[in-house]
């Protein structure tokens, strides 16, 4: 599997998790990092600001929180110092200019959220404390009594931005690139939160390399490629359905897709911005692809007329993401999609294969100057199978698609801001009939047997396949659903042939108006499709267009 240069520079900062709550966040800066798991990719999130715009209230900086609930995202709690010296343990320190507003780091058990804003500061009625939390309290030679204190916790980041220490900058980097070492080494044996001192290296440097290495990808390592767990498909699916009653008995269109499919994907994300107040000024994302492609797509239409299958997904798996809550959430999914339209007036039955290997994709999004998305796929032996009924003309035509995706949802900032980014590679093929009632014809196969059919005409089979990216909503100013990046496009001439009178004719397509849309109807001949054409086109064969 692929992996950018981006994230393989940045990683050693993202997997560095000391996991040090002995360390107080004092100096304005703090860090909280997310280790790997079954259910995430590892991350981690760095602020920074004033030294009164951040604090914290973990026992690194002298707090004993007498009771809160790790599940909510807010809530009114009660704490006291642990040392009678509350400036030698810290605990003055989230008071040096108020407390309300100020950022402050919060103890693993305590809320869901890494950090969150003091909305109100005061002194409770209910001065009790545990036994359990007394007998760790440093009393005084005169063996005062403490005082309790109590904080509003919320995260209504934008309410903070009234206070006059400045703004908090905030940078955030993930990705599901595995083994790779850093500082340290982020392992899946502990799906919980850590926090560390950002030591050894600046904010200002973090963002920059984060965001510079972003700018200055030029190469990929494929070194790392068994160890991503892969997404494999070997089932078949109903894509469409329909019948009518005809003449007393059901006549039919069935549409089914026996999809397979192995795949590799790597994923990152590097975020920049404010936390106070909450904008995101700078976003990348990394989309990595491999895959072998074989889908068969099974049309069996007994029906004439025209219809639309719409874009059915037919599979669909969520990949480990990042939710940091309230201030960076990447859900990633992989999802299959297929879609056949046709306007037919003739029986038709017809299995075609769309089978592709996607080679070093590549989706840097939004678009990064400099920095191509880029990719390649090659296209794999065709079978091929086709009926139609004899003795009758048609002007058909069918299109069939087979659509990997990979979705990756974007929220910030508490859900101010959210959006989905989409990487589809679409493998299609078209079928165009030209056929007239005449004579017999000989059936095209591997040229082990023949059949005969009353069939005249010309048959002409295309395909191609494409990968494009894109986004549904908006993310602040930096992309929207008008921001699009083709990566490549790629089209064949798969199969042309002719039969009867027609023989030896070479096959075009007709460039005639389109046909109109008509309802599904009964055909106009209770017949049987005839086989046309039964044999594996090679891919050596395929022509490319231009």
């Amino acid at each position: 599997m692929i992996s950018s240069s981006i994230f393989l520079a940045v990683l050693p900062l993202v997997v560095s998790a000391a996991n040090d709550w002995s360390q107080p966040c004092l100096q304005g800066i703090c860090s909280y990092d997310v280790a790997e798991s079954t259910t995430s990719m590892p991350g981690s999130m760095t602020i920074t600001g004033s030294t009164n715009a951040i604090s914290d209230i973990t026992t690194a900086a002298g707090w004993e929180i007498l009771g809160c609930d790790p599940n909510a995202e807010s809530s009114d709690i009660r704490l006291v110092c642990k040392s009678s010296d509350t400036a030698g343990a810290g605990c003055d320190h989230l008071y040096q200019n108020g407390a309300a507003n100020t950022i402050v780091r919060l103890p693993q058990d305590c809320l869901k959220v890494p950090f969150a804003r003091v909305a109100r500061a005061w002194v409770p009625d209910d001065q009790s404390i545990p036994s359990s939390v007394a007998k760790r309290i440093i009393r005084r030679a005169d063996d005062a009594t403490p005082q309790v204190k109590a904080l509003a916790l919320d995260t209504n980041w934008s309410a903070a931005a009234g206070k006059q220490d400045g703004n908090v900058t905030l940078a955030v980097m993930a990705s599901n690139v595995p083994g790779v070492q850093g500082n340290g080494t982020v392992t899946a044996a502990a799906n919980r939160r850590r926090s560390r001192m950002f030591e050894r290296r600046g904010f200002g440097d973090f963002v920059k390399n984060a965001i510079g290495a972003i700018k200055n990808a030029d190469s990929f390592n494929k070194t790392i490629s068994s160890n991503l767990p892969p997404i494999d498909i070997n089932k078949s699916f109903p894509v469409f359905s329909s019948s009518l009653s005809c003449g007393g008995k059901s006549a039919t269109i069935d549409i089914n897709a026996n999809a397979k499919a192995h795949a590799q994907v790597t994923l990152g994300v590097v975020a920049a911005g404010t936390l106070i107040p909450p904008k995101l000024s700078e976003i990348a994302t990394y989309t990595g692809v491999t895959a072998n492609l074989d889908g068969t797509l099974s049309i069996n239409a007994d029906l004439t007329g025209s219809f639309d299958s719409g874009q059915i997904t037919l599979f669909q798996l969520g990949l480990p993401g990042l939710d940091i809550p309230k201030i960076l959430t990447v859900g990633p999914e992989f999802k299959l999609n297929a879609q056949t339209t046709a306007n037919l007036d003739v029986n038709l039955n017809m299995d075609i294969d769309l089978s592709y290997d996607v080679q070093n994709l590549k989706l840097l999004f939004p678009p990064v100057k400099g920095q191509a998305s880029n990719g390649a796929a090659n296209p794999q032996d065709t079978p091929l199978k086709l009926a139609v009924t004899p003795n009758l003309s048609s002007k058909g035509d069918v299109q069939v698609h087979l659509i990997p995706t990979v979705d990756l949802g974007v929220s910030a900032l508490g859900n101010i801001v959210s959006a989905t980014i989409f990487l589809n590679v679409d493998a299609n093929a078209g079928l165009n009939l030209n056929l007239d009632a005449a004579a017999n014809a000989k059936v095209a196969t591997n040229g082990t047997k023949s059949a005969g059919a009353s069939v005249n005409g010309c048959v002409d089979i295309t395909g191609g396949v494409a990968a494009n990216a894109g986004a549904q909503g908006s993310f602040f100013d930096l992309f929207n659903d008008q921001t699009v990046v083709p990566i490549f496009s790629q089209n064949f001439d798969i199969f042309q042939k002719c039969f009867g009178a027609s023989a030896g004719t070479p096959a075009k397509r007709s460039l005639a108006v389109p046909p109109v849309k008509r309802a599904l109807a009964c055909p106009a001949a209770a017949q049987t499709a005839a086989p046309l054409v039964d044999e594996t086109v090679k891919a050596t064969s395929f022509k490319k267009k231009a």
